[in-house]
């Protein structure tokens, strides 16, 4: 039900950037959109921080939409929103690395 509710949201709205909240991080070593964005000093930063600013991680590995793993694509969802999900316990970390 998630996912197809995030779908058709990506179908009317044009998906998390479209909305102006949503922003995908690269860093220096690291290759746009690819996976080995999760190995840098930046992911690791903003895994640990980015709720401080209001962001979360919009598709961890096992989300509930069943979006593709997206290290480098954070969302602004406000700090209060963003600390009670890190406090639901949905996964900010790769799981099973």
């Amino acid at each position: 039900m998630a996912r197809q509710l995030q779908m058709e949201e990506d179908q009317v709205f044009g998906g998390e950037h479209h909305s102006g909240r949503a922003v995908d991080v690269t860093t220096e070593g690291a290759r746009a959109f690819e996976l080995e964005f999760e190995r840098t000093p930046a992911f690791e930063w903003l895994r640990e921080n980015a709720g401080r600013f209001g962001f979360r991680l919009s598709f961890p590995e096992g989300n509930p939409c069943g979006y593709a793993y997206e290290p480098w694509h954070f969302r602004w969802v406000g700090k209060i929103v963003a600390k009670q999900v890190a406090a639901s316990g949905m996964p900010r970390r790769p799981t099973g690395k």
